[in-house]
């Protein structure tokens, strides 16, 4: 100024800080004294989050400057959890077999509550596990043949999700089931001829409800050679399970004229070297039977190359067809009088018709007879005896009929011969 003094106070040079920065929670900053002390100008400060954690900027360093403030506003620093919870105890994949003649199988178990329980998480909170399908550790759950995901997941409160997967494996361990295989197949033949021989097909079954793929040695339809050969099917699933039927086609040789099969039944033939002859006999099948009053079961081709029935009095070639059984019913009647004192009346005139019916079932004529026989009706009367013929005043007349049935019948019609 004009009296040659500065006018104010003096300047004085202030040094440039900037504020202490405030903790971060689950993370830390550094040097330490950064959340102690003020920092100086240009001094930085760098944050970092423990593990698991990760921040929420991708700024990770702050410098002090020069108006005594920060690069970047500190309150936007946060560390945010990152890392998901875990299954420690996360089954592995499990293998299991269908239930017998099922394609399905249940009651499959595994450790779903301690897999729940186990879960872990970085937080120490509890997070919200979830399954899928929701019904999967239920014992009545139905898993059908093939492979199943089971997904267990996890989520904490930060919207980490931790997982937990495997498999159940449903497999087809059972091969088919045979519902029908030809028994042996015999045909007769010339002596240097062939024959072509037919037959039902077998019948398989598989629990898987799949298409069962079947080949064969030889197809229904067939010409054999003489002497046994074998026939085989096989039956394979798509889990490659394999069932087989297996019969033998047999062609024996004769000089006598051929003749088929019986219907309903099958011709059992053997050969003999020895002799030169060739023994057949006819086997029905169940529910059928050979007219034996009119025919044998049983013929030999002999050295003359002439059929014979055995025993020579039941017939001739050819044999018979079989027939179905037919139960033989026979209906008797007959009367029963006894010479009584007196008439018995009313309840024990009952009295005495129970008394003959039993006896006459248990200890008469049915008691006696092969065949099965019940009685149909009974009566009975009492009246006065002549004078002339009187030995006793009165006679007891017992009526009855009786209808037996023979356990073994003849067929039903007239067998037809081949």
């Amino acid at each position: 100024q004009g009296n040659l003094t500065w006018d104010g106070k003096p300047l004085q040079c202030q040094l440039i800080t900037c504020p202490a920065l405030s903790p971060m929670e689950n993370g830390t900053i550094t040097p330490m004294n950064c959340t102690s002390a003020v920092q100086l100008y240009n001094s930085s400060c760098r944050y970092s989050c423990i593990r698991g954690y990760n921040l929420t900027r991708s700024i990770s360093e702050v410098t002090c400057q020069e108006a005594g403030n920060w690069s970047y506003s500190t309150e936007f620093f946060e560390c945010r959890d990152s890392e998901p919870p875990v299954f420690p105890l996360c089954s592995d994949d499990i293998e299991v077999n269908t239930h017998f003649g099922l394609s399905v199988v249940t009651d499959v178990q595994w450790l779903s509550d301690n897999t729940v329980k186990a879960v872990e998480d970085n937080s120490g909170e509890r997070p919200v596990v979830k399954l899928n399908p929701p019904d999967a550790d239920k014992l009545t759950k139905t898993w059908e043949l093939g492979k199943h995901v089971i997904a267990y997941t996890a989520t904490d409160e930060a919207g980490n999700i931790g997982k937990c997967s495997f498999n159940i494996i449903v497999e087809d361990n059972e091969r088919p089931q045979v519902l029908f295989c030809p028994g042996k197949q015999q045909r007769l033949v010339g002596r240097n001829g062939a024959k072509k021989v037919e037959w039902k097909e077998p019948e398989f079954i598989d629990n898987s409800g799949l298409t069962i793929n079947i080949t064969t040695s030889h197809k229904s339809g067939t010409r054999f050679t003489r002497g046994k050969h074998v026939v085989k099917y096989e039956a394979t699933d798509d889990y490659g399970n394999k069932a087989t039927c297996n019969f033998t086609v047999k062609i024996v040789p004769y000089n006598c004229k051929a003749y088929d099969p019986p219907q309903n039944g099958a011709l059992i033939c053997k050969a003999s070297q020895r002799t030169g002859t060739t023994l057949c006999q006819v086997e029905c099948n169940g529910g059928y039977v050979i007219p034996k009053k009119k025919h044998a079961n049983t013929y030999i081709c002999g050295k003359n190359n002439k059929w014979a029935a055995l025993p020579k009095n039941k017939g001739s070639a050819p044999w018979p067809n079989c027939g179905r059984k037919e139960k033989s019913t026979r209906t008797r009647t007959g009367e029963l009088i006894v010479t009584a004192n007196n008439c018995p009346t009313g309840k024990a005139l009952e009295a005495l018709l129970a008394s003959f019916k039993k006896v006459l079932i248990d200890e008469g004529v049915c008691s006696k007879r092969k065949e099965k026989c019940k009685l149909s009706d009974a009566d009975i009367d009492c009246g006065p005896v002549p004078e002339k013929k009187r030995a006793a005043r009165f006679a007891i007349k017992f009526k009855f009929e009786i209808i037996s049935v023979s356990g073994e019948g003849e067929t039903t019609d007239d067998n037809t011969d081949v």
